[in-house]
């Protein structure tokens, strides 16, 4: 059987913007007592595309369709939309920052690598892109409450825009306590 490692490509985020979605982080977590997985603030990143099992032999394959991905880009930002739950607040199974994609720039960049990743054989989403930080995770079984009100009540203007200018294939080992991602390349759009 060929070795293969679980991966994904995504868009770092710098410093300030994982400090800033800690905080309301933190703040929203003090006031649900749900059963949450909370992200850790070293893990937050926007999910591009979830490859899952790759094997090592196409892992420079995977990497070049990143590539050219990246390349086909110019910088750009990402502004902060508010909080968000996927499916909805009302019934929520994942929380989010949700952020705007002005002139869709974002789910092209996306579009370019899901094409890409398909012709190597890895199936489309089921669903339309949509660029987010996950926060927090409902467990398997677990349910979970609205957090409408929680939402309302969290003060989210600290919150700063992600500025786009990498996509990072990454590695995602599953620990006991919880997923480690570590880098595989981190390849840089276009300068303009």
């Amino acid at each position: 059987m060929a070795q293969s490692i679980r991966c994904f490509v995504a868009v770092p985020l710098d410093d300030d913007v994982i400090e800033a979605i800690a905080d309301v982080s933190s703040r929203l977590r003090g006031m649900l007592d749900v059963p949450l997985k909370w992200v850790s603030p070293a893990a937050m990143h926007i999910t591009v595309k979830f490859l899952g099992d790759v094997p090592v032999s196409q892992l420079l394959e995977v990497t070049d369709v990143v590539r050219d991905a990246a390349a086909d880009a110019d910088p750009f930002p990402l502004p902060p939309r508010g909080l968000g739950a996927f499916p909805s607040p009302r019934r929520p199974r994942t929380l989010i920052v949700s952020l705007d994609d002005p002139g869709a720039k974002m789910s092209r960049v996306a579009a370019r690598v899901e094409a890409g990743v398909k012709k190597l054989g890895y199936p489309p989403e089921g669903r339309r892109f949509s660029a987010h930080i996950t926060l927090a995770r409902a467990p398997r079984d677990g349910r979970v409450p609205s957090v409408e009100g929680a939402f309302a009540a969290t003060d989210t203007d600290g919150l700063r825009e992600v500025w786009v200018d990498q996509l990072w294939v990454m590695q995602s080992e599953l620990t006991p306590r919880g997923a480690v991602y570590t880098p595989m390349a981190k390849l840089r759009f276009a300068e303009g």
